[in-house]
């Protein structure tokens, strides 16, 4: 049971850490874009 919770605490962490990176190039892609305007 402990191995399956860590899995899945595991799997979460990166999901959420996936995510956060996707936003931060997301707006980092935005910013340089809106400069080349």
């Amino acid at each position: 049971m402990q191995a399956v919770n860590k899995c899945e605490t595991a799997v979460v962490f990166y999901i959420v850490d996936f995510i956060y990176f996707f936003r931060l190039t997301l707006f980092w892609t935005n910013d340089k874009f809106r400069q080349l305007l």
